[in-house]
């Protein structure tokens, strides 16, 4: 197999479907995170008003997540 002008062994071939599933879990995991965050900030601005504690909770908890992806 030639990729950009390079031969390719057996073993770099197997490695291309092991890539594209590393990146297709870690876009899942990604997605997941956003979603996370999504909800954390919805839930943080819903209580906003009425409890200020839990407001601050929540903003340290949604950026523990933004930090880990």
């Amino acid at each position: 197999l030639v990729l950009f002008g390079k031969n390719m062994s057996n073993g770099q071939q197997m490695e291309i479907p092991e890539l594209s599933e590393t990146e297709e879990r870690l876009l899942k995991k990604r997605g997941f995170l956003n979603e996370k965050i999504d909800q954390e900030l919805l839930f943080a601005k819903k209580n906003n008003r009425a409890n200020r504690k839990c407001e601050i909770f929540d903003r340290k908890v949604c950026f523990l997540y933004k930090t880990d992806s």
